[in-house]
């Protein structure tokens, strides 16, 4: 329409009704057509009547929303994808007494022992040479009829030690001595600590030396269950 007044009352009018509007909306579709109706109806309507529009819908906004709001101040009302979590939060961790309970549960029995193994469990692995600790977890394959040591943290050559029961020649534990550890195995292990160790002997190839695998099970009951369990799996048929 040109020149006509209505385009120039419109104009100034229609951009503040769409930040009142903005400011109390939620959603990007209803930003985006209430300009478009608001000016249709504006085109549309006669001087006067648009006059009086535009003080009655301007009279009710302000009331309603009460002092108007620039578009950027407004705060959403949900989270969004950007603050849905905030910053330096991690994800909840799996409480302590929890795990405290599913050891306790593994511990309770043979069989309940059997199953964790099989699972897999958390354990120590130390060398023979130093007495150096390293996270492992290791599993029984009852399958392969072998035990599986995985080192936490490596991926170089020897993360993973596969033990076979049937190349198993002696398992022993701080009752049968403390000789048949390494001074530099005692010198790390606490007294307290102790009844915990499993030095598992076994050779894989004849022609060569036997190997040894040093583990620090969770408590004495958990090192009887384990070699409890290798044991019964040597003895049986495959």
């Amino acid at each position: 329409r040109g020149s006509s007044p209505s385009v120039e009352v419109a104009s100034p009018v229609a951009h503040e009704i769409v930040a009142l509007r903005f400011a109390g909306s939620t959603g990007r579709r209803r930003r985006e057509h209430i300009p478009v109706m608001f000016m249709c109806s504006m085109c549309c309507a006669p001087q006067e009547d648009l006059t009086q529009q535009v003080n009655f819908s301007l009279s009710l906004d302000e009331r309603s929303a009460g002092p108007a709001q620039s578009v950027n101040d407004v705060q959403p009302l949900h989270p969004t994808l950007l603050r849905s979590t905030p910053q330096g939060v991690r994800e909840p961790t799996k409480p302590k007494g929890s795990e405290v309970a599913d050891e306790q549960r593994a511990t309770s029995s043979p069989e309940e022992f059997a199953s964790a193994t099989f699972r897999g469990r958390s354990c120590l692995h130390l060398t023979e040479e130093d007495g150096k600790r390293t996270d492992a977890t290791y599993r029984i394959d009852s399958r392969a009829r072998r035990l599986v040591l995985t080192k936490v943290g490596r991926s170089e050559q020897g993360a993973e030690v596969i033990v076979p029961v049937t190349a198993i020649e002696d398992i022993y534990t701080i009752d049968d001595g403390p000789e048949c550890f390494t001074p530099e195995v005692l010198a790390q292990v606490p007294t307290e600590e102790r009844d915990r160790l499993f030095l598992v002997v076994f050779c894989v190839d004849q022609s060569r030396e036997p190997e040894t695998l040093l583990l620090l099970e969770s408590s004495g009951r958990a090192r009887d269950f384990l070699m409890d369990l290798l044991q019964q799996m040597s003895t049986s048929p495959p």
